[in-house]
């Protein structure tokens, strides 16, 4: 009797990795090329953790989400090159609604390492942050101010003609 059912076991095994492998394999041979931006961390699992250096340019004080948490939206400034003009992208810091980045953090006007993740299903016209939009209940369509303007940095020109790249804060700001 064991001997009949490790040989029931041996089959059934073999009918599973019949079955199950060849759908495996075509999942296998398409990750490497949907993830090919990702590298490998010191631990060898994928990390698409990188370090974007500059300055805040604009910042909003959060906004809580229907999940209970809340989301700070900043602007830094990443330099670039005279001929191009500088670079901007957007630092989106989720967390829980008790550790926002205080506004007195943010107005300092010094350069700062941040540790993110790109997440491109944000990125955004600068100009669709500037304000949030409604419709009233009346029907009247209505905006508030959304993002200030750090002191010294209120005449900066962001480029305003096409989206600018979003990035997840990984760690507090340095």
């Amino acid at each position: 009797m064991p001997r009949l059912f490790t040989l029931l076991m041996l089959l059934s095994l073999l009918a599973v990795l019949c079955i199950v492998l060849p759908g495996e394999a075509h999942l296998n041979a398409t990750l490497p090329s949907q993830f090919k931006d990702l590298k490998k961390d010191w631990t060898g699992k994928q990390s698409s953790e990188r370090t974007v250096t500059g300055n805040v340019v604009a910042y909003d004080l959060g906004v809580e989400l229907a999940s209970g948490t809340c989301r700070q939206t900043l602007i830094v400034e990443t330099g670039g090159h005279r001929k191009h003009g500088k670079k901007y992208v957007i630092i989106r810091h989720d967390y829980s609604c008790l550790n926002r980045i205080p506004e007195k953090v943010l107005i300092e006007r010094q350069q700062r390492s941040l540790s993110v993740v790109r997440d491109p299903t944000c990125d955004q016209l600068f100009d669709d942050l500037l304000y949030i939009r409604g419709i009233n209940e009346t029907g009247e369509s209505y905006q508030i101010p959304r993002l200030k303007r750090v002191p010294g940095k209120e005449r900066e020109a962001v480029s305003s003609g096409r989206k600018l790249p979003c990035y997840i804060l990984k760690s507090g700001l340095t």
